[in-house]
């Protein structure tokens, strides 16, 4: 929190208009006429915050700041809150941007976990019968009974590959196309 905030907190105790343009953008010029009634330097928010706590009559001449420049201070206010919720509705129409763009075209991880899946299936599947049919081979040579592949388990890990692929040839015939 800055200073100016901090000042801003304390004059708005007495002066909540003044104080709330103080502790925003722009307060070190409120802070500097603030400090010119109380008679410090208006670069030093602490030692402009010292003096109003250490003047009893500082609630009545923050409130005739405030009563003198009510209009000013209140177009800041507005500006202010104008400010806020521009930001807040730029926000928001960011995060529902998002939103829509992954509601239309997925994630990056849904987008490459089902091709991923589908490398691994058709890799297993690879593996799989390769290192079933040299099992099979060694063992006909050394004369023992070796089944080799089942093609039941060759197509078991072989339709994840199988679905995606298929899946994808008729999304490329549809109207929304391939996603």
């Amino acid at each position: 929190m800055s200073f100016w905030s901090n000042l801003g907190d304390t004059v708005a105790k007495a002066a909540p208009l003044l104080g709330g343009a103080i502790g925003g953008p722009g307060g070190a010029a409120l802070g500097k006429m603030v400090a010119s009634v109380f008679g410090v330097e208006g670069d030093d928010p602490e030692a402009i915050q010292s003096a109003i706590n250490q003047d009893p009559e500082a609630a009545i001449k923050l409130r005739e700041i405030e009563t003198r420049h009510r209009q000013k201070l209140e177009e800041l206010a507005l500006e202010r809150h104008r400010a806020e919720l521009e930001a807040e509705t730029d926000r928001h129409k960011s995060s529902q941007q998002t939103i829509q763009t992954q509601a239309e075209h997925g994630t990056d991880y849904v987008k490459e976990t089902r091709p991923k899946i589908a490398r691994l299936s058709g890799y297993a599947t690879v593996g799989y019968i390769l290192v079933a049919e040299a099992a099979k081979l060694i063992g006909t040579f050394a004369e023992a009974q070796v089944p080799g592949a089942s093609e039941a388990i060759a197509l078991v890990l072989f339709s994840p590959c199988g679905t995606y692929m298929t899946m994808r040839t008729f999304d490329g015939f549809s109207k929304k196309g391939r996603s």
